[in-house]
């Protein structure tokens, strides 16, 4: 497990990344959660990573929430922003890149207090 911490914030996250998944299903899982949360921790699941022109995320811990889904290339610039009001426990997005090339992006999913971060990486 990985924990991250930016410079000025008091929140830490953690990326786990699960090798046997990979291994046995040819590809990859990436889970984050911030770990800052006493109640429901804010989950992020994306896969598959590396991703191609599609690629799916189930968020837990955001019943009852709004949730923004924001997709960046690593200068900044938006590729994707969306909400959508998660009303169950586990709730699954499918997103999609238009007309990017290859390289690396990040995913930021967020509610009103917890956030997580994810590399996409697209092939």
């Amino acid at each position: 497990m990985l924990r991250a911490r930016q410079n000025g914030t008091a929140e830490e996250a953690s990326f786990t990344y699960d090798w046997l998944a990979t291994c046995t299903a040819g590809s990859a899982r990436l889970t984050a959660s911030r770990d800052d949360e006493p109640t429901a921790k804010l989950n992020v699941l994306l896969y598959p990573n590396p991703v191609g022109d599609e690629f799916a995320i189930n968020i837990r811990g955001a019943k009852g929430q709004t949730v923004r889904i924001a997709l960046t290339d690593v200068s900044g610039h938006s590729i994707a922003n969306i909400s959508v009001d998660v009303t169950a426990s586990e709730h699954r997005e499918q997103l999609r890149f238009s007309h990017q090339g290859a390289g690396l992006y990040l995913l930021r999913v967020s509610t009103d207090q917890q956030a997580v971060v994810l590399k996409v990486i697209k092939h």
